[in-house]
């Protein structure tokens, strides 16, 4: 699990967030990553990466607005190249996010 806290604005409509990553994969092993985000402790998405892609998600303006939340990325495939036989590295790869946004809906 990666955790983030981000300080939200006070925002008049809703916000998007969108999400750019790339899964780590092995051809035969590791397919796909599956990625649930969770903001404040509330669920907001589920994703099954299958390879680099840009997602994006709207989150409610209530639920966020004027505070600082929690953002949680929970990705159960994550995996150790050594438990593949790949290599000695014993870290837990999952993905590489690229970038995070957060914009307004209008």
């Amino acid at each position: 699990m990666a955790e983030l806290e981000i300080a939200f604005p006070f925002s008049r409509t809703d916000l998007m967030m969108e999400v750019v990553a790339a899964p780590f994969l092995v051809p035969g092993a590791v397919l796909a990553q599956q990625v649930f985000v969770l903001v404040g402790g509330l669920f907001t998405c589920f994703v099954n990466l299958r390879g680099h892609a840009t997602q994006s998600y709207a989150l409610n303006r209530n639920a966020i607005s004027g505070r600082t939340m929690k953002m949680s990325l929970v990705i159960p495939t994550a995996v150790a190249p050594a438990t593949l036989g790949l290599s000695d590295d014993g870290r837990q790869l999952s993905l590489a996010m690229t970038s995070l946004t957060f914009r307004g809906t209008n």
